[in-house]
């Protein structure tokens, strides 16, 4: 017997979800299969499979944007 399955559904940006997209079509893979590889790694690392920490760029884009103000 298949197991049960659950909607998962978020708000991405289009853009953003565009390029995701034609990245995960070359890959071979879909949205879903993608997110489900996600999840299983989530489940088997008990968190999130990778840094969660700001880029390089992401700090210096951030110390501009505070500067701005």
């Amino acid at each position: 017997m298949a197991a049960a399955k659950k909607r998962i559904q978020v708000q991405v940006d289009k853009s953003l979800a565009d390029e995701g997209d034609a990245v995960l079509n070359e890959l071979g893979l879909t949205p879903t299969t993608a997110i489900t590889m996600f999840y299983k790694r989530l489940v088997s690392e008990g968190g999130l499979p990778f840094a969660t920490h700001l880029t390089e760029y992401e700090k210096n884009m951030l110390n501009i944007r505070k500067g701005d103000r």
